[in-house]
């Protein structure tokens, strides 16, 4: 299966013990209009702006007091977003997500310059939305 990859640009942001990547809204609003259409009834966004995680605070905690700690805030990047939608089912919140595979080789040197693997446990992804039953 082939599958087109685009390129969109992000700010990267330090927040707490977080860094995520802002993405653009009209990318995920699009993306938003097709999945509602598909199932024929609204789907809620993410609670913060559209973003891809970069280092997941909750689960890679203490790393915001390291040394090169918000090196690379604000910085504008680009990164590459796939048009395949993809779906998961979170049994444990009855629910379903919706998300767009990321690719950036930056981010991986990002996370590896805190002493972290160049990826988290998941693909960088650009979250749409989720619906649940």
């Amino acid at each position: 299966m082939y599958t087109q990859f685009y390129v969109a640009k992000g700010i990267l942001r330090y927040q707490g013990d977080w860094i995520t990547v802002d993405a653009p809204h009209d990318v995920v609003n699009y993306y938003k209009w097709w999945v509602e259409k598909f199932l024929g009834k609204k789907i809620s966004t993410s609670y913060h702006n559209p973003h891809i995680t970069v280092l997941a605070g909750k689960h890679e905690q203490g790393l915001s007091k390291h040394p090169l700690w918000k090196k690379y805030e604000g910085k504008e990047l680009d990164f590459l977003y796939q048009s395949e939608i993809y779906t998961d089912h979170d049994w444990f919140f009855r629910g379903q997500y919706f998300w767009l595979r990321v690719e950036c080789p930056f981010l991986a040197q990002v996370r590896t310059e805190l002493g972290l693997k160049p990826n988290l446990k998941w693909p960088l992804h650009l979250t749409i939305g989720f619906c649940g039953y």
